[in-house]
């Protein structure tokens, strides 16, 4: 939970802070009546899967109702977001009213009666929903595989993993279909896929943004992937907050803290002078990447050194204890809320993920137990490193995109390899941000993360913000 003194100073940051209305998002505003603007996202949409391999990051497109809210913003009046108008994607994992929600499985048919409050506040924020997007089966792979049908296929390199579990959200904005996409992210699913396509992806703290259908409970967060970090900031400010008493009258019981500070994007803009910013760092955690993914993040970090942040050297105690108990976790938080389909559904699973949901269900409450009781133990060593820095710096992944495998398979080295530095923030539930920081020497995307002190979004994306600003002077 938050301090009184973290309440007070959020209160009078956001107090002052204005709308990123900057950056990709605000040139695409300026540039685009929204009606002109999704007649070529639906062209771009049909042309991407057209291709050969087809692009394919939309499960559904809903080209009637994005019409009809294009229309009406049109015709309307632009309100405060600059989301109003805009096209935007929506993961499959979220309630989108009138479309199944599938889960990435080939089974689950139940077409939702209304939106998720994560959707019903984009829209209220006048995006419009162009449709829903594919994801690894139940959220749990790392790599972008689907199940019954054609896997996303990263915009850079048409034979490369996008990364998963919300693949086709990040595909759909790297691949410049949409702007931003909603995604969901328990164990790297939203900063993996941002990390190998490209873009930029927001994992916010724990509880920050209320949603009713977590199949992940206790690590699973709703958060954005965006075309640059403005377009993130002004997704993340759009689902954030506690829920109001009209949002929680539905069928629905949204997860999040009720007493939270106020979500803001203050110091967006502030990106030359980092000398507030204390960046640690575990050199050790640091290089357990590819040489050229350190190399490009050791790289931008002296960026943000040249611009006055202070490097610290820090320890944590055993990351890859901490990377079991949060397997343990979220596998077991799976087979919990899958169980109703399991004696009708357990052979219609891709293989992997029937492995993954039979170590879950042989797991006793002793070992679910033990894990929660690490998680104690963790979260008291990351309070006390965080009173030293102000973020943590890792790479977004230790290798990048590999090519894809068109049959099913289930690669353990490569899904560790991808959470490798994904998982404290899930089992912590502090934010955490992937951004892009180079490119290997075949043209693929290179991306740092960093983690932050709980609900300090806006530091994250300030220095997502800093290392574009970075880039284009360099």
């Amino acid at each position: 939970p938050p301090t009184a003194e973290q309440l007070a100073r959020h209160a009078a940051l956001a107090a002052e802070a204005p709308p990123p209305i900057s950056g990709r998002l605000g040139r695409y505003a300026k540039a685009n009546a929204p009606a002109a603007a999704l007649k070529r996202t639906l062209a771009a949409i049909e042309a991407a899967d057209a291709e050969t391999p087809p692009l394919a990051p939309f499960l559904q497109v809903d080209a009637e109702g994005a019409a009809a809210a294009a229309a009406a913003a049109t015709e309307g009046t632009p309100g405060a977001s600059p989301l109003y108008g805009v096209p935007v994607a929506v993961k499959d994992e979220a309630d989108v009213a009138g479309f199944p929600t599938r889960l990435g499985t080939t089974f689950l048919e139940d077409v939702a009666a209304e939106d998720a409050l994560p959707v019903a506040r984009l829209r209220r924020a006048g995006a419009v929903i162009v449709g829903k997007t594919a994801m690894a089966e139940i959220g749990s792979g790392t790599t972008g595989y689907r199940t019954g049908g054609p896997t996303p296929r990263n915009p850079h390199d048409a034979n490369a993993w996008p990364g998963g579990s919300s693949s086709g959200s990040a595909v759909a904005v790297a691949a410049g279909l949409v702007p931003a996409a909603l995604a969901y992210d328990g164990g790297g699913s939203i900063r993996i896929p941002a990390a190998l396509c490209g873009v930029v992806g927001l994992k916010p703290t724990f509880g920050r943004v209320p949603s009713p259908n977590l199949h992940d409970p206790s690590t699973g967060v709703v958060g954005p992937i965006g075309a640059d970090a403005y377009a993130t900031a002004a997704m993340y400010l759009a689902l954030a907050g506690p829920a109001s008493p009209e949002e929680t009258a539905g069928a629905g019981h949204p997860l999040y803290y009720p007493e939270q500070p106020p979500p803001h994007a203050a110091g967006l803009r502030d990106t030359r002078d980092l000398s507030d910013v204390r960046i640690g760092i575990i050199p050790e955690y640091f290089a357990a990447a590819t040489d050229e993914i350190v190399v490009a993040n050791s790289k931008m970090l002296g960026q943000f050194l040249a611009r006055g942040a202070t490097l610290v050297n820090v320890t944590y105690p055993s990351l890859f204890a901490m990377g079991r108990a949060h397997t343990i976790t979220i596998l077991a938080e799976f087979a919990a809320n899958l169980d109703k389909y399991h004696a009708a559904h357990e052979a219609d699973y891709a293989y992997d993920t029937q492995v993954k949901l039979a170590l879950a269900r042989s797991m006793s409450a002793r070992d679910v137990l033990a894990a929660q009781q690490c998680k104690t133990f963790f979260v008291k060593a990351a309070q006390k490193l965080f009173k030293q820095v102000d973020v943590l710096v890792t790479p977004a992944t230790a290798r990048e995109a590999v090519a894809v495998e068109e049959a099913e398979t289930m690669d353990l080295v490569l899904t560790e390899e991808y959470m490798r530095f994904m998982q404290l923030g899930n089992f912590l539930g502090t934010p955490g941000v992937s951004f892009p920081v180079g490119t290997t020497a075949a043209g693929l995307p290179i991306a740092m993360t960093l983690t932050g002190r709980w609900w300090e979004e806006h530091l994250l994306l300030r220095l997502a913000a800093a290392a574009e600003d970075a880039d284009a002077l360099s």
